[in-house]
């Protein structure tokens, strides 16, 4: 979706749901595969935009708005990157790798943990 598709659909879409910034080959494939894509039902909660201390991973503000989480691995080393809205809509040190991100707009429940994706 474009930029300009995301700023009037963006109200619509779901309190998390995955994002990426790349084009991803056999996109249709990818979303069937159950064992890529988790079940996200339940994961989150409470009031939108508000992600309590969770900060950029670019800027070190606290998040308000839309939350994108990554767990990554890169280089053998597990990667946690937290980026705001205005972050990931500009180009940022963590485009090198071509990630996928879940879209928080509410906080995750007491609990719960997003899970990591297996992309092999």
């Amino acid at each position: 979706m474009s930029s300009d598709e995301y700023r009037t659909k963006s109200a619509d879409l779901p309190d998390i749901c995955l994002a990426f910034k790349c084009p991803i080959k056999d996109l249709e494939k990818v979303l069937r595969n159950e064992r890529i894509i988790p079940n996200l039902a339940g994961l989150v909660g409470g009031e939108v935009g508000n992600h309590g201390n969770v900060k950029s991973a670019i800027t070190g503000k606290q998040i308000t708005g839309p939350r994108y989480h990554a767990c990554v691995r890169i280089n053998n080393d597990m990667v946690n990157v937290d980026l705001s809205e205005s972050d990931i809509a500009e180009p940022n040190k963590f485009d090198v790798n071509p990630l996928i991100y879940f879209r928080l707009n509410r906080p995750l429940q007491d609990g719960q943990n997003l899970p990591v994706l297996d992309l092999k």
